[in-house]
Parts: C-alpha cells; sequence; structure tokens
C-alpha cells in the first residue's frame, strides 16, 4: 500500500508540475508542503469506483483538457 500512495504522490506532483525530492518524503508535512506548491494547477481526476457505485479510488491525468 505505502509503494501505491509513493507512486501516487509522485505521479500527481509531476501532473501539478512539482518537483519531489526524496526529502520531501521524510514526514508528512514536508510532503504536504511541497505538494502546495502546486495549488491553482488543473488537473483532470480519474475517480474509480467499485461495482457497487462506491468511490474506491483517484487517479491524476496528465492530459488536462483545460484552456
Amino acid at each position: 500500500m505505502m509503494q501505491l500512495n509513493l507512486k501516487r504522490a509522485m505521479k500527481t506532483a509531476a501532473v501539478l508540475d512539482v518537483d519531489l525530492t526524496i526529502e520531501d518524503f521524510e514526514d508528512t508535512e514536508t510532503l504536504v508542503g511541497t505538494l502546495q506548491a502546486g495549488i491553482g494547477n488543473q488537473c483532470m481526476l480519474d475517480l474509480k469506483n467499485n461495482k457497487k457505485g462506491t468511490f474506491q479510488n483517484w487517479e491524476a491525468l496528465e492530459e488536462a483538457p483545460f484552456s
């Protein structure tokens, strides 16, 4: 689970044009502070539901159809 969360954080940062370093993963506050540099950027989120239609997961997409 932690590996998935690390990959998701890195991909989301890349989509939001935020540079993450190894040091940013030292603690939660550091990671959140670095990711806050992406505030104001837009990206599409792919929301995934289970068979019952309940929210299950999400993924940031690189293609942003905003203009």
